[in-house]
């Protein structure tokens, strides 16, 4: 009786390492998949050469909306929006901020940039149709 017990303990310790196991995998597989996911969103986003600030912010927000759950903060989110410019971009969002803009807290840069995406005189287009958004993301890809 004592060697069943023993073997039903032993295979009850190997259901449960494997169980434990397979969770750790699945943990690690999908940290691994936000990774690429981050890093992707942080050296594909570029402003391309014929698009406004706010052209750019748009198409920013939606590439971020194609993966909602990226996890990462505000903070790091504005710096890849500002490093993705072009130099000229950048500098007029620092001309913009009344200095660097990078310094500028989260919200007052997000207020900065959404005021400049909503005046018109930033961006003659006008609104942006789902067809372009589209694009956006397409071309970004």
């Amino acid at each position: 009786m004592n060697m069943i017990l023993f073997y039903f303990n032993i295979l009850l310790m190997t259901l449960l390492d494997l169980f434990i196991f397979k969770i750790i995998l699945f943990l690690v597989y999908h940290s691994y998949i936000l990774g690429l996911v981050r890093l992707d969103l942080y050296t594909s986003f570029q402003q391309q050469n014929d698009e406004s600030i706010p052209e750019a912010w748009e198409c920013f927000q939606d590439y971020i909306l194609e993966c909602p759950h990226h996890g990462m903060e505000s903070l790091l989110l504005m710096q890849m929006f500002y490093h993705g410019l072009g130099n000229n971009a950048r500098e007029t969002m620092d001309a913009v901020a009344g200095g660097a803009f990078l310094s500028l807290t989260i919200s007052q840069a997000t207020a900065l940039v959404e005021k400049m995406a909503s005046n018109q005189s930033w961006n003659e287009k006008g609104p942006r149709h789902a067809r372009e958004v589209e694009v956006c993301i397409s071309s970004r890809k």
